[in-house]
């Protein structure tokens, strides 16, 4: 197998490609060099610019990303890059901002990743413009997705990111006054892209405005100090297109800057455009050259022929090749002949294309099995004057790679299956008349089927040409270096090596432990057959690095093959213990548990090779013990397991490990739950009861199982008649019952004693026997209510009320409200009347109260009319009478009866007397007066019709009715006190 070139003389061979070297003299029809404007290097690359005012005019462009995309080279600012501006637009209808605002300002953010250098106190504006790049979706945007849609992952690779400094004429800090009004702040900040937008900074102002843009690098002290381009590299673009800078002639924060034609006169110059307005993007990026090789005018080959040069300044562009080398791409490799007619190719993949190229043109050579290539055959007299390289295009990422074709000799030395090249440097080119790199030769060893180099091996080697081969004897057997400076080309043919004898495998044994037995020197062993690692044995016996399956063999000699392996097995010691048991489970128990008997064992046994020690295992909620510690192969121990006592309610589950001191375990899962405490109780629905009523008694169980039976004793003899957790009884005498509640686990009793009374009949009445007392000739009489209340212990039924006695009739019986049973403490309502018209007396009658329990309760009842009290007579003008003193009834009324006229005071000749008559029933007095006699003669008789003037009968009558009055108010008052009462 051909090896790859040595990185050694290929990077010679690279250092001195320049260099001719003496060749027969013969006449040619090839032409001369091609110009670096068809051919150029990665230096004549970057010489090529857009500047026409710095005394050379030098423009050039090459195809970079999709659709074959043509970028004008601006010029270098580093000793590896290039900077490209873009030949025509990449995008067109592109707005730089389509946001309003009505004042053109919108929010800074910091996520735009701009850093301005010129701010104060603060490191970041509050507001800026519309018209702003560094926050345009033009560039956080649309610059971004033209990165991923425009460009392979290898192209972008390709891309470095430039530091480009741009004027924000909108800026100022935001502690200021904010608004349309304000004054502008210019500043400058910097921003970090791939691809980015040209710059300017002012508009087109006529004749005489510098109409040139700039790309590339800048200083924020001089922003339009990067890579001039002249205005005549924008009209291959053909459409307006943006800037990346503000328009800085008007304080107006919503346009920014283009570049658009002006027609003949002027041509492309740059002008100003309303950031929501739309224009085509022109980008421009630094383009890395580390791996480029070189440009050509000519296409990247692909079939046999000649190539079409392009117009590199004009319609057409260099097409990129990439060093294959620095990419890591094998193209073989090309070498000049010494009289430049041909072209030898190795290790070249098929698919890849030899060209050349000169002042004539190019030419293509499609590769395949060749050996080499003439001048001829590429339709040329002679590879003299001609770039010479192997090339093959990726179409996916658009990357053409390269080699170029070398001079010098080529040292090729063919290995073969006996004998191998151990310095793995084969085949070389070196430049004529230096020495090669040593090789080193030696037996082959391969699948236990060995050759090695006999003494005299050297000397049977043919075809060195000026290079010597000499033997050394080593450890591993000949070793033969070839070395020298060659005449010329070298091809050797090496001869077979001598085939190794074999050994019969070694007679080793295994064991417990990691001990091989019966090892020498000679051997080797390895843990996997038939790989590396391979350890050198001891003789005697050796330790392995592990156990398991070892291979042992002899080793290979010089001139022995290794030996077949012989298998031996290590056996490890272990330490495995087993449990008869993986899980235990114990009864469910309640609180307040006994643990006696509740105790469980395990068998732990000893499954491994070797005696073990038990650890004592430990646990939160269990007793553990373990006998015996110290056990041989297949001895046991026993585990004791103990429910912990006064665990409560809850569920303990846990493992148990059964540890030995080498680590190797046994887990026993153990289980034990505890319910809460059984409780149990009896409640009885009355603990008293009247002879023939019943009581229920309920049975609570409350914690354990929860599943409960019971069990019902009434004064110690069970009676089975009761069942279930609610019973009821009637006992007929005071009884003691008792509950005994199991829940599967434990039984618990509970008791209750019902205390029986006898049965007690008995009534009561109450309310007012005596009637209020009335006078003589009453009418309206309110009637006196009773209740009977039943002060007994049982139900009294069917009662009745009854008047008896001898004036039974002068009163009225009304039960029609009554009820006719009552309950102990009940009570019932009727009531009695006395009758109207009765007259003056005392009257009495019995209430008789009667049941159909035998009941019978009498009580009496009274009722007193009184006679009429007259007071003293009473009298007017009409006659006289008496009034009662209680009802104010009047006896009738009578004319008086009067006697004699008496004179009380005989009338004088001047002064009036007076007489007077009396009643003899009511001393109703008439008193007449006895006028003057108006002289000193006897009295005039008095005048017997007209009273006197001091006459008070009429007096006496309005005194009377006055009283009257009052006492009729008095009875009216003592009625209503009456009704109220009742």
């Amino acid at each position: 197998m051909l090896k790859k070139l040595s990185a050694v003389a290929l990077t010679v061979l690279l250092g001195i490609s320049s260099i001719g070297y003496p060749v027969d003299a013969k006449e040619t029809k090839a032409g001369a060099l091609p110009p670096k404007e068809q051919f150029a290097t990665v230096d004549e690359l970057k010489s090529f610019d857009t500047d026409d005012n710095d005394g050379d005019i030098d423009p050039a462009k090459v195809y970079f990303g999709k659709d074959k995309q043509q970028w004008w080279i601006a010029g270098s600012q580093s000793t590896d890059s290039m900077t490209l501006f873009a030949a025509s637009s990449l995008a067109t209808g592109v707005e730089f901002n389509p946001i309003y605002i009505s004042n053109g300002m919108q929010a800074y953010s910091r996520d735009w990743g701009c850093t301005y250098t010129g701010l104060t106190n603060v490191d970041s504006p509050g507001d800026v413009g519309l018209n702003h790049y560094g926050g345009s979706p033009l560039r956080n945007t649309t610059l971004k997705e033209l990165e991923t849609s425009c460009f392979s992952d290898t192209e972008r690779s390709l891309m470095n990111d430039t530091t480009i400094y741009t004027n924000d004429m909108t800026c100022y800090d935001y502690m200021n006054n904010r608004g349309w009004s304000h004054l502008f702040t210019h500043d400058k900040y910097f921003t970090q892209d791939k691809l980015y937008l040209a710059y300017s900074d002012e508009i087109f102002h006529g004749e005489g405005s510098d109409t040139s843009i700039t790309v590339g690098g800048n200083r924020a002290e001089d922003l339009t100090g990067g890579l001039r381009i002249d205005s005549k590299y924008c009209e291959s673009v053909g459409a307006e297109f943006w800037l990346r800078a503000p328009d800085t002639t008007a304080a107006d924060p919503t346009n920014a800057m283009t570049v658009k034609s002006m027609g003949s006169t002027y041509g492309w110059v740059p002008w100003s455009l309303e950031a929501r307005n739309t224009a085509a993007v022109v980008p421009a990026f630094e383009f890395n050259l580390s791996s480029v090789l070189f440009a050509s005018a000519a296409p990247a080959a692909t079939s046999d022929g000649a190539l079409t040069l392009a117009d590199t300044a004009g319609d057409g562009a260099f097409t990129l090749r990439y060093s294959a080398d620095d990419l890591g791409y094998d193209l073989g490799y090309a070498l000049h002949t010494d009289d430049k007619s041909a072209i030898a190719v190795r290790n070249v993949p098929e698919g890849t294309c030899l060209v050349a190229q000169n002042s004539e043109g190019a030419y293509a050579k499609r590769i395949t099995n060749e050996k080499e290539v003439t001048a001829a055959e590429m339709q040329l007299d002679s590879f003299e004057n001609c770039e010479v390289w192997l090339e093959r295009t990726d179409e996916e990422q658009r990357i053409t790679y390269a080699a170029k074709a070398q001079y010098g000799v080529i040292i090729e030395v063919a290995f073969n299956e006996s004998v191998e090249i151990t310095s793995d440097n084969g085949i070389q080119i070196i430049p004529s008349g230096t020495p090669i790199e040593p090789i080193t030769l030696e037996g082959h060893d391969f699948n236990q089927l060995g050759f090695y180099i006999l003494k005299g091996y050297a000397d049977k080697i043919e075809g060195l040409n000026g290079l010597t081969a000499t033997e050394e004897e080593t450890d591993n057997g000949i070793v033969v270096t070839l070395a020298g400076t060659p005449n010329g080309n070298v091809n050797i043919t090496l001869p077979t090596g001598e085939p190794k004898g074999s050994q019969q495998p070694p007679k080793v044994t295994g064991g417990i432990g990691k001990k091989i037995n019966g090892t020498t020197t000679a051997m080797e062993y390895a843990m996997i057959v038939p790989r590396d690692p391979y350890y050198s044995c001891s003789d005697g016996s050796t330790e392995a690095v592990t156990f398991g399956k070892c291979y042992v063999r002899f080793k290979k000699t010089p001139t022995l093959n290794a030996s077949d392996w012989t298998e031996v097995d290590l056996i490890a010691p272990t330490y495995t213990i087993s449990a008869n048991e993986s899980s235990l489970k114990f009864d469910t128990k309640n609180e307040g548990y006994s643990t006696d008997g509740l105790s469980k064992t395990v068998t732990i046994t000893n499954t491994g090779n070797s005696t073990v020690t038990l650890l004592s295992p430990t646990s939160q909620s269990y007793d553990v013990s373990l006998s015996p510690t110290e056990l041989a192969p297949s001895e046991t121990a026993v585990l004791t397991v103990t429910p912990t006592a006064g665990l409560t309610n809850g569920t303990y589950e846990e493992t148990i490990k059964v540890e030995t001191t080498e680590r190797t375990t046994a887990n026993i899962d153990v289980s034990f739950k505890v319910n809460g405490a059984l409780n149990v109780s009896l409640t009885p629905s009355a603990t008293e009861i009247i002879e023939g009523q019943t009581v229920t008694l309920t049975a609570h169980a409350q914690g354990g199982s929860g599943q409960y039976t019971y069990v019902w004793y009434a004064n110690d003899a069970e009676d089975n008649t009761l069942q279930g957790n609610e019973v009821t009884v009637s006992p007929t005498v005071t009884t003691t019952y008792k509950v005994v509640i199991t829940d599967t686990i434990e039984d618990k009793s509970a008791t209750a004693t019902i205390t029986v009374i006898p049965k007690n009949y008995d009534l009561e009445v109450t309310g007012n026997f005596t009637f209020d007392q009335k006078h003589i000739g009453y009418e309206g009489v309110s009637a006196n209510c009773f209740t009977i209340e039943n002060i007994g212990n049982v139900d009294v039924t069917n009662i009745q009320a009854a008047l008896i006695g001898a004036n039974a009739d002068v009163f009225t019986l009304d039960t029609a409200e009554m009820q006719d049973t009552l309950v102990p403490t009940g009570a019932a309502s009727f009531t009695v009347k006395t009758n109207a018209g009765l007259g003056a007396g005392t009257y009495t009658a019995q209430v008789q109260i009667t049941g159909d329990t035998g009941i019978s309760k009498t009580f009496e009842i009274s009722f007193t009319v009184e006679n009429h009290d007259y007071g003293e007579w009473k009298s007017d003008e009409t006659g006289h009478w008496q009034e009662c003193s209680i009802c104010n009834e009047k006896t009738e009324v009578t004319a008086h009866t009067y006697g004699d006229w008496v004179v009380t005071k005989p009338a004088t000749a001047t002064e009036d007397g007076s007489r007077e008559k009396i009643c003899s029933m009511c001393g109703d007095k008439v008193v007449k007066a006895i006028p003057a006699t108006g002289s000193t003669g006897e009295p005039t008789k008095p005048q017997t019709d007209i009273p006197q003037t001091g006459d008070v009968s009429h007096s006496y009558l309005w005194f009377s009715l006055m009283a009257a009055g009052v006492l009729f108010i008095i009875m009216l008052m003592r009625r209503k006190m009456k009704k109220e009462k009742e």
